[in-house]
């Protein structure tokens, strides 16, 4: 992960989690909108949202503290402000609940 080397979700070797989840998402709203686009299939468009809700849940609760189980992603998006918990969250270098540090990968 190039573009977030020094972050504590890189060094604990949980960034791919991020980068598969993300891509998940990316390809269910794909999904989702051909699936709702104009005579499209309501089906898929369905299909598409829970695969995008399945992608997002897991992820808010799997990247934690390996020390403290402080769970990074959804402490992220509950306490920052919408267009700011990404630039938190890839900002962290310590835990912010106990202060863990993880020695660089």
């Amino acid at each position: 992960m190039p573009f977030m080397p020094d972050a504590i979700v890189t060094r604990t070797g949980q960034g791919w989690k991020l980068w598969s989840s993300g891509t998940i998402l990316v390809v269910a709203a794909l999904v989702m909108f051909r699936g709702f686009q104009g005579d499209g299939n309501p089906t898929l468009g369905a299909g598409g949202m829970l695969v995008g809700l399945l992608s997002i849940v897991p992820t808010f609760f799997s990247i934690r503290c390996p020390k403290c189980r402080a769970p990074w992603v959804w402490m992220a998006v509950s306490t920052q402000k919408h267009d700011q918990w990404g630039n938190w969250l890839f900002s962290l270098k310590v835990c912010p609940k106990c202060g863990y540090d993880a020695k660089p990968k």
